[in-house]
């Protein structure tokens, strides 16, 4: 797997909001709206390809909150045939590995339910109470980083 950071301006940005259209929206119903796309134009994502294909990926926010550096995790997707061989964990691996050489203390992110046990898997620990978003249940998540704190 090749991966490389791209932004809402790259030619594969499009490809990468239809695959996730495809894989996180549609089956709820859902699609992008204008200010979904807008809220995206200041978001970094990360893609992985297998043989010149988007194998999977996800979207950076970076904060800063009291001087400390965080980033939120969102819409991360794999192809649904690559889905149970690692491509999620490698995603993950690649986006924490970037993290640490930007010095992030810690990812959060809003996982699924049906996803959190794949993310207990990989470090990252729930805290506080289930929530609605997206019309369904999420936990937020959060993952300390090493070298970032």
């Amino acid at each position: 797997m090749r991966f490389d950071w791209i932004d809402s301006r790259d030619p594969l940005y499009s490809d990468w909001l239809a695959l996730r259209l495809r894989i996180l929206r549609e089956p709820l119903g859902l699609s992008f709206s204008p200010d979904d796309l807008a809220a995206e134009a200041g978001e970094k994502m990360l893609l992985g390809f297998l043989d010149g294909e988007i194998a999977g990926g996800l979207n950076v926010i970076e904060k800063e909150i009291e001087g400390t550096l965080i980033w939120k995790i969102r819409q991360v997707a794999v192809v649904e045939s690559l889905r149970g061989q690692g491509w999620g964990q490698r995603i993950m691996s690649e986006a924490e590995t970037a993290a640490i050489t930007a010095g992030v203390s810690q990812i959060v992110l809003h996982a699924r339910d049906n996803v959190v046990p794949f993310y207990e898997r990989i470090g990252y620990r729930c805290e506080g109470e289930p929530f609605v978003e997206v019309g369904i249940s999420h936990r937020r998540m959060t993952k300390s980083l090493e070298s970032g704190g």
